[in-house]
């Protein structure tokens, strides 16, 4: 009797399921203000695939060449799109994801020129930031107070002066303090308080 003899067959079915991916941004949110960091962020991506296994992911950012990721990426200054996109061992590839992130870690620079005009000096302060944008300058004459700038500054009265400024960015990155000091020529400020007699 001849024995019959059974072959089971399995058939899986075909990967047509493109790999997953997600992007991780360290530090995790913007540290500055308006939705810009001000630490050099980095970003890792991390893909998955149920079926035949993730073969490569790849990003590019601005547009870039396609780089293939191995490790995280540093993003420096500027408004970036980092695009992202990985591939299945079937051939599978995901449909391109993407993020973006803006980056200023660099203060303004504020610069003074002083020109002489009638008896005292003029101060005009011009500020310049080549990321975020300059969004504040300030300046202070001598002890006085801070002031938002928004003009030359005249100083008058004989003697030495000291004009301090600064300036901010939209991303909130504070320049340190600047100044300039000079002297203003003429007959020294008259502080003593005068003196009444009263004659009787």
């Amino acid at each position: 009797v001849e024995t019959v003899k059974t072959l089971e067959v399995v058939v899986e079915a075909a990967d047509e399921t493109a790999p997953s991916t997600s992007i991780t941004w360290s530090p995790a949110t913007a540290d500055g203000e308006e939705g810009w960091y001000v630490t050099a962020p980095s970003f890792t991506l991390e893909a998955e695939d149920d079926d035949s296994g993730v073969a490569s992911t790849e990003f590019r950012i601005n547009d870039g060449a396609w780089t293939t990721y191995e490790a995280a990426v540093e993003v420096p200054d500027g408004e970036h799109t980092v695009e992202f996109r990985s591939t299945d061992e079937s051939g599978n590839e995901e449909d391109v994801q993407s993020s973006e992130v803006k980056v200023d870690t660099v203060t303004p620079a504020t610069g003074a020129t002083q020109e002489r005009a009638g008896t005292g000096v003029r101060v005009a302060l011009e500020a310049t930031d080549a990321t975020s944008g300059v969004v504040l300058t300030e300046v202070k004459v001598d002890q006085g107070a801070w002031k938002t700038y928004t003009a030359p500054v005249m100083v008058n009265g004989a003697g030495e002066h000291t004009v301090r400024f600064r300036s901010t960015d939209e991303a909130g990155n504070v320049e340190d303090e600047q100044s300039v000091a000079f002297t203003v020529d003429g007959p020294p400020a008259d502080t003593t308080a005068p003196v009444t007699t009263v004659r009787t």
